[in-house]
């Protein structure tokens, strides 16, 4: 960029000050972005899960495993949510990458890798899960059923009349299964300049157009 001082009578100090600052000002005010807009980036794709790394596990090694992604929670709302996926379960395999043939200490790695580089939203990701779930069965007079929760059975409990009996199995089972989850998109945070960046901006630029006589 370049400019011309025109030096007056008492005034030139003022006009090469106002100048530069209009100069330095507007150009920073120049990477200010646009109200309610961001730079822009590529979309990054979102599964919404925390998760911790399970290696040397008795569990998995008896069921044939030796490491894996344990899902400890599930983000609301999110692609992990509306798959099915669940607290608990076990990440042993995505989109046909087994945990087993990565490092322990790149494997969080490389299930990020996956999603934020190989992957956009609205694409599938297909997981490979261990998933065990605690049955309740009871048998009361001949009659077997299973309650699907704590409260189904509490109140099979409450309706029981004086002398009749309710057996209860408790039992673990063990699915292995393929989940595919649609990926959703990372929330962003748009930029909104503050009133003060607004007023301080207007005024440089209301500078530059000022003419001195």
């Amino acid at each position: 960029m370049r400019f011309t001082v025109h030096r007056r009578r008492g005034k030139g100090r003022f006009i090469l000050l106002a100048c530069v600052i209009a100069i330095f000002g507007l150009s920073a005010c120049a990477h200010l972005p646009e109200t309610g807009t961001s730079p822009s980036k590529k979309r990054e794709a979102f599964l919404g899960i925390g998760y911790r790394i399970v290696t040397d596990s008795d569990y998995l090694r008896n069921l044939g495993f030796s490491r894996g992604l344990a899902i400890s929670r599930i983000v609301s709302g999110s692609a992990a949510e509306k798959a099915g996926l669940r607290n608990g379960d076990i990440i042993i395999a995505w989109d046909s990458v087994k945990a087993a043939n990565e490092p322990p200490d790149s494997l969080a790695r490389a299930f990020i890798d996956c999603i934020k580089n190989r992957k956009a939203p609205d694409d599938p990701l297909v997981l490979t899960v261990v998933r065990t779930e605690t049955v309740l069965e009871g048998r009361s007079d001949g009659t077997a059923r299973i309650f699907t929760d704590s409260k189904e059975l509490k109140q099979s409990i409450d309706s029981l009349k004086p002398d009749d009996r309710l057996d209860v199995a408790v039992t673990k089972r063990v699915a292995v299964t393929d989940i595919t989850a649609i990926l959703g998109e990372r929330a962003t945070t748009a930029y909104t300049p503050s009133a003060e960046d607004e007023r301080q901006c207007d005024r440089l630029r209301a500078l530059t157009d000022e003419r001195s006589e």
